[in-house]
């Protein structure tokens, strides 16, 4: 089984693959190499079928996970073993489109209050500052502040583009507060150990940590911080395509979805019935 790993690990070197989908790929297929117990050669469409319903059904994976371990099957299949599948018979689980819950900003300042951790602060408002992905955010280098333009470098983010990321002025003097106790060697945010970088796992433990603490009963997460950015970038009157700018979208369609989030569009909007009977609702 390692030898298959290696060279799907091989292929996707190659390509140029990020690293998170080149840490998860290999745990998908693993997963589903253990689960048949034979030489993957002897598996067909049906069999890697079965496999991704297995998970559905038996695991209770979420679809946006499943859909992954669709993509990571396919790739193995196709490129590592050089096989032509039938792609109709491995379907995608359609997951629709749900509204993420948004936070108020008077929420995000309960929690960013609560934290009483210096770094762990700095990250938090960094986070909601720039409006930054996770992975973007623990690869930052001391060097990727530029405090003369006010912008944060961000480099290979999603799909592998440099791009330039908001630096506000609350930002910016936190992070030399920082700076000035914990002298960061490279990499801005430091782990435990003296120029190790900061893990993702560990944002995620802190977003949990401080927003339960602050008593939000929301479901935060890192990406959370993400979404309030880009509303209530909206919701202040920032244009949408600076919006689309800043967070790195490749399409416009992304960034509309957080028009959806912004309670300022409705405020603006009469109703046809408010129109038709000047506001009244009396009999």
């Amino acid at each position: 089984m390692q030898h298959y790993l290696q060279l799907m690990q091989r292929d996707m070197e190659l390509r140029g693959f990020t690293a998170s989908t080149k840490d998860y790929y290999p745990r998908h297929v693993s997963r589903f190499l253990k689960h048949w117990g034979r030489s993957p050669e002897e598996a067909n469409e049906k069999d890697l079928c079965t496999f991704l319903y297995h998970l559905l059904t038996v695991k209770k994976l979420n679809p946006a996970t499943v859909n992954h371990c669709n993509s990571a099957l396919r790739f193995f299949y196709e490129v590592t073993l050089n096989r032509t599948l039938n792609l109709r018979a491995l379907p995608r689980f359609n997951e629709g489109y749900k509204i993420p819950e948004i936070l108020t900003p008077d929420e995000v300042m309960q929690i960013i209050n609560t934290c009483s951790n210096l770094k762990h602060k700095c990250i938090l408002i960094t986070l909601y500052g720039s409006g930054i992905r996770l992975a973007e955010l623990t690869n930052l280098k001391i060097s990727d502040v530029d405090s003369k333009s006010m912008r944060l470098l961000i480099r290979q983010g999603k799909c592998k583009k440099d791009r330039y990321a908001l630096l506000s002025k609350v930002n910016l003097d936190i992070l030399r507060e920082y700076y000035k106790i914990y002298h960061p060697k490279d990499w801005l945010f430091e782990g435990r150990t003296k120029g190790s970088r900061y893990t993702n796992r560990s944002v995620q433990l802190l977003i949990n940590k401080y927003s339960k603490k602050a008593g939000i009963s929301k479901h935060v997460t890192v990406h959370t911080f993400r979404h309030c950015f880009a509303t209530h970038m909206l919701q202040n009157g920032i244009d949408v395509l600076q919006v689309k700018q800043l967070l790195g979208h490749t399409s416009i369609t992304s960034t509309m979805r957080y028009l959806h989030l912004s309670d300022s569009q409705f405020h603006k909007i009469t109703a046809p019935i408010d129109v038709l009977m000047g506001g009244r609702t009396d009999g």
